[in-house]
């Protein structure tokens, strides 16, 4: 006799589809930044400014969030640009004239990358993509074969429960 199949919990799997989907994108996203940086030029750029956002309560203090205002220079031209980085504090955070790396792209240089995303970012989001992607297959797989096997058992009874009904009548 062959062993009945647990009923698979659907909640993990759409748990594993949607780690996957986020862990592709976040894989496609740092690869292609990664990428795109070898063809841009380095430069340092130094912090000369924040920008302030609104101020919100945290544990009864007043903070807001700040974003460094960079400065870069391209064959004698000045470019500025707004970190997305943002930095929660009470006060302006004090790194004013320290310098970021940032990627510009030659031929465009308002086409800029602050920092360099790592290669280990990289790495570790692929190894997670393909692993979360082989849990979700296998996990797929079980719950098809479990439906499959349901639907056999089904039409398995639907025959015998008619089968006894012709021989009742007969």
């Amino acid at each position: 006799m062959a062993r009945s199949m647990s009923k698979p919990n659907i909640v993990p799997l759409i748990i594993l589809v949607l780690l996957t989907i986020g862990t592709l994108c976040g894989s496609i996203y740092a690869t292609s930044r990664y990428i795109k940086t070898d063809s841009y030029t380095a430069v340092d750029a130094v912090v000369v400014d924040h920008k302030r956002s609104n101020g919100r309560y945290e544990d009864l203090e007043h903070v807001y969030d700040y974003r460094d205002i960079l400065e870069y220079v391209v064959d004698g031209q000045t470019y500025t640009i707004i970190s997305d980085y943002l930095v929660t504090s009470e006060h302006p955070p004090r790194n004013i004239g320290s310098t970021r790396t940032v990627y510009y792209n030659p031929d465009d240089p308002n086409d800029y990358i602050i920092g360099r995303s790592g290669a280990l970012l990289m790495i570790i989001l692929v190894v997670l993509c393909a692993a979360s992607l082989l849990v979700t297959v296998f996990e797929s797989s079980r719950l098809i074969r479990y439906l499959k096997e349901r639907r056999r058992k089904r039409s398995e009874d639907m025959t015998v429960g008619s089968d006894s009904e012709y021989n009742q009548e007969g």
